[in-house]
């Protein structure tokens, strides 16, 4: 989704708009884009409270020739100077949908170690899998990871999506997660889909004879049977509650799984 404005106000707060009344809004949310660059599946999103303004943050690259991120550390430095085109200092939430989780953890680190200013005061993780370099790069499962499109998608924008995945695939491998050390720790709640993605076997420990789950398994479901998706192997602290919901990881925001 392509569009003028970025942070895009998905969700505007109608409560506290009187003179003085400021304090009783919640704390802005910021959602950044997943794995295709744009923030479309938020809109389908329904209301999130009324006191909370909601924002995406889409890609400023897609669809863009030559335009690529470095590391996860650029994009989520950048994205940072996004919301501060928004609010400058107080409390806000950072999350995103897979790959938009990797870039909200980033960008949660930067500001606690900046100590002023934002604060991020929580983070919510949609279906955001930890997948350390050895597994996002080795072999075994299977490292498909683009999703069926709807009929109606250009040609072009189907190139424009591939692109975008494939990049954010090559910086999801060389990422590593941030050490807190000292650091408070935002509490982070993760939503985690209940099912395999079409195709696999329920229980994935029955796809080979050998026992071994991952043979021919995507990426996207390689942590599927750990609790919080693999983060408590390299941030223990970092997922505080675990939400289970219907649906796999990229049928998570359609119309049967989004409440409106």
């Amino acid at each position: 989704m392509a569009t003028s404005k970025n942070p895009f106000l998905i969700q505007n707060s109608t409560a506290g708009r009187s003179y003085g009344s400021a304090r009783s809004l919640a704390a802005p949310l910021f959602l950044i884009h997943d794995a295709s660059g744009n923030i479309l599946s938020y809109l389908k999103l329904g209301s999130l409270g009324d006191a909370r303004k909601v924002y995406g943050i889409s890609d400023p690259h897609f669809g863009h020739e030559g335009g690529s991120w470095l590391s996860v550390d650029q994009l989520a430095r950048h994205y940072i100077k996004l919301v501060k085109k928004v609010m400058l200092r107080g409390d806000i939430l950072l999350g995103g949908w897979s790959f938009g989780g990797i870039v909200a953890i980033q960008m949660a680190h930067m500001l606690a170690a900046e100590g002023r200013g934002l604060v991020c005061s929580g983070l919510i993780l949609i279906d955001t899998i930890y997948l350390s370099p050895s597994r996002s790069l080795g072999s075994g499962a299977n490292s498909n990871l683009a999703p069926s499109m709807p009929a109606n998608v250009t040609p072009d924008t189907r190139d424009e999506i591939l692109v975008s995945l494939v990049r954010c695939h090559m910086l999801c491998s060389s990422w590593l997660p941030p050490s807190w050390a000292c650091r408070r720790v935002p509490r982070a709640v993760l939503i985690k889909a209940t099912d395999p993605i079409s195709g696999q076997p329920e229980h994935l420990g029955d796809r080979d004879p050998t026992g071994d789950r991952n043979l021919g398994l995507c990426r996207l479901d390689a942590q599927r049977h750990q609790f919080d998706l693999g983060w408590s192997e390299t941030q223990p602290e970092l997922v505080t509650a675990v939400i289970d919901t219907p649906g796999h990881h990229y049928a998570l925001f359609a119309d049967e799984n989004v409440c409106v």
